[in-house]
């Protein structure tokens, strides 16, 4: 009778996924710009094919009798869809100047709100700082510098679950 040593086997190819997320990581690192537009393609594509087939739904349930139900968001989805996929720099670069946005108008607000209600707490202030900061930097960097983060942080998130797959693989 073959004994395997399954535990040596199942360690062996845990180790080899983690090696593979690793390398995939440090690929999508070192190419993040279009890994980060590559991603953007890939939501709007999704996007508009559940548009098309929320579409296709309604219209189908209509015809077999069902209630009627306003399509307007599915052509929203439609809209939103083909502009991710068709013209991905202006979708990022509309993306950066919101999340930008709306850091800055974060920090301003805890900023404000710190001075009449919580005193005047250092890491607090440099919290609020730092949001500012923050969404200045990414409205400046605008497309390409917001799609580079995507893809940075798509790189750096698969590197570190390979690492954590084999520290983990270890034990």
């Amino acid at each position: 009778m073959v004994s395997l040593n399954t535990s040596a086997h199942i360690t062996s190819q845990i180790k080899k996924v983690a090696v593979l997320h690793i390398i995939i990581g440090i690929a999508a690192m070192l190419l993040a710009y279009y890994v980060g537009t590559f991603s953007a393609v890939i939501l709007g594509l999704s996007i508009l094919f559940y548009a098309i087939l929320g579409l296709w739904f309604n219209r189908t349930l209509q015809q077999l009798g069902g209630p009627r139900t306003d399509p307007s968001s599915y052509w929203l989805f439609l809209v939103v869809g083909l502009m991710l996929s068709l013209f991905p720099g202006i979708t990022l670069g509309l993306a950066a100047l919101c999340l930008g946005g709306g850091l800055i108008i974060n920090g301003a607000v805890g900023f404000k709100a710190l001075k009449s209600t919580m005193g005047n707490k250092l890491w607090l202030k440099l919290r609020y700082l730092l949001s500012i900061g923050l969404g200045i930097a990414v409205i400046l960097a605008g497309a390409n510098g917001f799609s580079w983060l995507i893809g940075m942080l798509f790189g750096l998130h698969l590197f570190l679950y390979g690492v954590n797959l084999w520290i983990n693989s270890q034990q």
